[in-house]
């Protein structure tokens, strides 16, 4: 996800001559917040001895989904989605499994319940009964429990209420028709840990995914006026939409009645706009703004490619959107979400220079920091509640890469500013144009952890990026990214931790300038 407090440091007018004292003022902010805060450092931390010593696995589910069939149906009149999910779970512990832990978010959000379970085998019925969040389902298996190793199928019939909400997971009402965005409402199987199962509560305002990838394989009946788009790839006869996903954490989908596609392929990898036409009016203005996120899109993959490895899927969706609150973005395997602004020109009610000089650059960046979770999160993932900083900090680093890196940004900028605002042309500084933008506050916290959602922003986003610059300072940048490569190549396709990274990072360069960085940023209490 991306958070829009942080674009403080990136758009401002004149922002060149303020961002030294811009970044001063955020820095003493959050020293002056932590000295109180739980994420403040401590005398005698050391991150490095703890990781060191820490005993540590591979993170496998005890409970591995190896395939979801999903047969839906999207009702645009009572806004519902609902149907059938077929899951082929496979016991990976030691002991027999007597239930199986089941997440819903859309029961958190709006309304949602899994209202049947049976044996796809045996057609026994199980018992369905709710758990410590609205989210979490559990389903009974009575005599058909599963033994070590083996695997069974059970079905799923589940409905989900979509709530008329501006947000990554909703049904946006407009004057041309309807956008409803699918996150977060589809039956999943709980992460099983050391025989317990994954219940942290859904985040509003952030993520507590924690999922082994799967391969997915959907049908989905909508009216055939509706333009559907997903992760993995899809296709739509009638009505009736097709979709293979394999190697993914998560479904989503996007429907829309008022939109068309606008698709680009470079270098094998096929870039997709659900260009929604919010306003006939500004008609130009969306096609370009749409054009922009494409081509942000495709510069990312190509300098994150560079930087980190290959981008594992060969198609992308983004679906442009409102967005409630401060959110600017969110990613899901394939597929992201970028908010668009309702006020688009100078004569439209609330417009203001200062609000709309930066929504060119912000939306490239938002679009930038999105594709960048298909790296982290996407393909390495990771507990987001317990450990967000493993995905968000190294996404925050890759987006300040983005700006420090892309030729692109500026001109394409400038460019959408002169035809659309008449604004003369900016400087887009990078957070890395400034020496040190970092605070005296542990990035490694669970996201709960950090109380006010302006400091969790700050900390795990801000000096998580700056953690890991300090490391690229401190190691040089060429065994750097020689050391993240490494790491994005041996954890893509599993469940990174805290402590494995130290330990990755040391096998590098153990020296002990790389050991204070380490224990400047990350708490020990976190790593065991």
């Amino acid at each position: 996800m991306y958070r829009c407090i942080i674009l403080i440091i990136h758009f401002k007018e004149d922002l060149m001559k303020k961002i030294s004292l811009v970044l001063s003022l955020v820095i003493i902010m959050t020293i002056l917040c932590a000295c109180s805060e739980p994420y403040s450092q401590v005398r005698g931390n050391d991150a490095v001895a703890v990781a060191s010593e820490a005993s540590v696995s591979e993170k496998i589910s005890g409970c591995n989904p190896e395939k979801y069939t999903m047969d839906l149906t999207l009702d645009t009149e009572k806004d519902t989605i609902s149907g059938d999910v077929i899951v082929d779970l496979t016991n990976m512990t030691d002991d027999a499994l007597t239930k199986i832990c089941f997440r819903l978010y859309s029961a958190t959000v709006s309304s949602g319940s899994i209202n049947k379970a049976e044996n796809t085998s045996t057609g026994t019925e199980y018992e369905v009964a709710p758990g410590s969040d609205k989210s979490v389902i559990y389903v009974d298996l009575a005599g058909d429990s599963i033994d070590p190793g083996k695997t069974v199928s059970v079905k799923l019939n589940f409905t989900s209420i979509i709530p008329d909400s501006e947000d990554r997971f909703g049904v946006i009402n407009t004057d041309n028709g309807k956008l409803y965005n699918m996150t977060f409402c589809f039956p999943q199987i709980a992460f099983l840990e050391n025989g317990k199962w994954f219940e942290d509560a859904y985040i509003p305002e952030g993520e507590a995914r924690f999922s082994e990838m799967s391969d997915y394989y959907v049908t989905l009946k909508a009216p055939a006026d509706y333009t559907v788009v997903s992760s993995g790839k899809s296709s739509t006869t009638d009505g009736v939409t097709t979709i293979d996903a394999p190697g993914v954490r998560e479904m989503a989908i996007a429907a829309c009645n008022f939109a068309d596609v606008i698709s680009k392929t470079e270098d094998g990898i096929k870039y997709n706009v659900l260009a929604v036409k919010f306003s006939d009016d500004n008609a130009e203005y969306y096609t370009d703004m749409y054009n922009i996120m494409l081509d942000a899109a495709i510069d990312s993959v190509n300098i994150f490619s560079e930087l980190v490895g290959n981008y594992i899927y060969d198609e992308i969706d983004i679906v442009p959107l409102y967005m409630s609150g401060n959110i600017g973005g969110m990613e899901m395997p394939g597929f992201i979400q970028i908010a668009v602004p309702k006020n688009v020109t100078a004569s439209d009610e609330g417009y203001s220079e200062v609000d709309y000089t930066g929504i060119c650059q912000n939306t490239m960046i938002v679009t930038a920091h999105e594709m960048g979770h298909q790296w982290f999160y996407c393909a390495v993932g990771n507990n987001e509640a317990a450990d967000p900083w493993l995905d968000e900090s190294f996404t925050s680093f890759l987006e300040y890469y983005y700006v420090y890196k892309s030729d692109k940004l500026e001109d394409t900028a400038d460019a959408f500013n002169k035809k659309h605002y008449e604004i003369d042309p900016q400087e887009i500084p990078s957070a890395f144009d400034s020496e040190d933008g970092s605070s005296p506050s542990y990035v490694n916290l669970p996201t709960n952890d950090y109380g006010k959602d302006g400091d969790y922003s700050l900390v795990v986003y801000d000096n998580g990026a700056w953690f890991l610059r300090k490391l690229e300072l401190t190691m040089g940048s060429e065994k750097f990214f020689e050391m993240l490569s490494e790491w994005y190549t041996l954890n893509t396709g599993k469940i990174a931790g805290g402590a494995v990274f130290v330990q990755h990072v040391l096998k590098y360069d153990s020296s002990d300038e790389v050991k204070d960085v380490i224990n400047y940023f990350l708490s020990d209490d976190y790593l065991k």
